[in-house]
């Protein structure tokens, strides 16, 4: 197989790509794989990092209000059209994969010009901009939710499959990244704000850190993404403490997250859709702060499924503090049973074949086959 993905910007459309590229590669251990992507995204660092070749272009999104750039956004996206033909005529994809954001377009859009077969994925609940423009292009749109099929007109192309999640996160041994990380205490509680991270999150954590309960076996690790790292371990500095000490861990970003998933015993993070298909694939609990800066707030609709479902402890953005926050981790800590308990509920949230049927019915789109 010769396979084309388009994934950048953050790790939410860069990782599903990276867990769908990977078995591929399982899968047919002759097949040629190449991302891509911008210079300005995550996938300058995740998709070398995994052995996989990148292709750049220079693509951004439209801003939805009406703005003079988006005349220069327009060019640039038939530009990098233009350069993605060229390059496919190279390449000669069997198929091309797009993973939603506005890298797609310009990738997708050559496809069809070309006659390739084409697919998208929609990692969330609510349909993305760049899916809505493109899915008339696509044989296939995967979705990762069935609420997603009444918001597009391309029904028929539709194949709910949940989102992949990359098989090291799935499968790492538990026993062996508790041993690595855990640092003899009794347990280890994990933050992250997304890729690029989340003032209010970091600010919040930053003072429950500063504050730590000490009466509270745990260690904690905190990223705090790209943009707030040096402030943070600034802020950390000036309340007395290093940025890595006896009690806890301040990091930029986790390059490593299945070892760090596994070890951990609560997680504190936001609900989107990739996040929430690793918690229940490893079985975490959580406490889920929605970002309230989502379209349609699909996050917070997200949490609540999780909350509802009792593996999820949810915390709206408006009410968190670091009060509430060490009060919830103490209670879901300290109440007998009740970590167990919520690791079960997440784990009957799973979808742990997404990756296969993406796979499945790439297969058949290549051969003629599909709806045969």
């Amino acid at each position: 197989m010769r396979v084309v993905i388009a994934a950048g910007g953050t790790a939410g459309h860069i990782n599903p790509g990276l867990a769908i590229a990977k078995y591929i590669r399982e899968k047919n251990k002759n097949s040629e794989i190449l991302f891509i992507g911008t210079k300005e995204g995550l996938e300058t660092k995740l998709v070398p990092r995994e052995g996989f070749n990148i292709h750049y272009i220079d693509v951004r999104g439209l801003r939805r209000s009406l703005s003079l750039r988006n005349i220069a956004t327009i060019k640039k996206v038939f530009d990098a059209k233009k350069e993605c033909k060229n390059l496919f005529a190279q390449f000669k994809p069997d198929i091309v994969i797009g993973m939603g954001g506005y890298v797609s377009a310009p990738v997708i859009l050559a496809a069809k010009a070309l006659g390739i077969p084409r697919v998208l994925h929609e990692q969330n609940s609510i349909a993305g901009a760049a899916i809505k423009l493109l899915e008339k292009k696509c044989d296939i749109i995967f979705t990762s939710f069935e609420e997603t099929t009444a918001q597009l007109k391309n029904k028929k192309a539709v194949i709910v499959c949940g989102n992949p999640v990359r098989e090291e996160i799935i499968f790492k041994d538990k026993k062996q990244a508790s041993e690595e990380l855990k640092k003899g205490v009794k347990a280890l509680t994990f933050s992250y704000g997304g890729s690029l991270g989340s003032k209010k999150l970091n600010d919040t954590i930053v003072e429950y850190l500063l504050s730590f309960d000490k009466t509270v076996d745990t260690y904690h690790i905190h990223a705090t993404g790209k943009n707030d790292y040096v402030q943070i371990c600034e802020t950390v500095k000036v309340g007395g403490f290093t940025a890595k000490n006896d009690s806890f861990e301040v990091v930029d970003y986790v390059y490593d997250m299945a070892t760090v998933m596994a070890a951990a015993d609560l997680i504190i993070c936001r609900s989107g859709a990739i996040t929430l298909a690793e918690l229940a694939a490893t079985g975490k609990p959580s406490i889920l702060i929605p970002s309230p800066n989502v379209t349609h707030n699909h996050q917070y609709h997200n949490a609540k499924v999780f909350a509802d479902k009792g593996a999820a402890v949810l915390i709206r953005e408006e009410e968190l503090t670091a009060k509430t926050l060490a009060q919830a981790i103490k209670d879901i800590l300290e109440t007998e049973g009740k970590l167990e308990k919520m690791s079960e509920n997440a784990r009957k949230l799973a979808k742990l074949d997404s990756t296969q049927k993406m796979y499945d019915e790439c297969v058949k789109l290549i051969n003629g086959k599909r709806g045969k």
